[in-house]
């Protein structure tokens, strides 16, 4: 303490800890990944008072959610953890499906929840073709209408953009002699 014309002086040592537990905190949220492939480096919120200061005692049980959900994907791994320290990693964390715009959602009883930044998922590495449109009943020598679409998709069935084999289409069935025309290859595009 010090005034005008007197000698200061300086307190004893003392502490300042963190209040009760407030809210939660994203100290990392989720990076970009792959679809089915968990979250490197893992996800971890921290349990702050209401000053935004880190609570490192006690034990607060945490599960996270998807928030935004644009590819109306599924949460793998481990959703609900108990805080030590203050702080709650999620190591097994994923998402099985492709979107941009994820956000997680950190939820505590009696506490205020987290929003995670923006996230996107890519699909993964094409393990098997399909049909994304089947073939429909046509008109012989004219084109199907609509389309005939085939995908290449990844184990969680993404279609995957980078696939860029050709693809070509048999038929299997039919009267004898049938043939399908414009069947050379096709080069994969999206």
């Amino acid at each position: 303490a010090a005034s005008a014309g007197l000698a200061s002086v300086v307190s004893a040592p003392f502490d300042v800890g963190a209040g009760s537990p407030a809210k939660l905190a994203f100290l990392r949220g989720p990076s970009n990944a792959y679809a089915g492939v968990q979250f490197t480096p893992p996800v971890v919120v921290a349990v702050l008072d209401a000053l935004d200061n880190p609570v490192p005692t006690g034990q607060v049980s945490v599960t996270i959610a998807i928030g935004n959900n644009p590819g109306k994907g599924l949460l793998i791994g481990t959703p609900q953890r108990t805080s030590a320290s203050g702080e709650v990693s999620f190591a097994d964390l994923a998402i099985e499906k492709s979107g941009a715009g994820y956000t997680l959602v950190a939820s505590a009883p009696g506490l205020a929840s987290a929003t995670s930044p923006l996230f996107d998922i890519s699909p993964g590495r094409a393990v098997r073709i399909d049909f994304v449109a089947q073939p429909m009943n046509a008109v012989a020598g004219r084109p199907m209408t609509p389309a005939v679409w085939v995908g290449a998709l990844d184990l969680f069935d993404n279609i995957d953009p980078s696939f860029t084999s050709p693809v070509a289409l048999t038929l299997l069935g039919g009267p004898s002699g049938a043939t399908v025309f414009g069947n050379a290859p096709l080069a994969a595009f999206e």
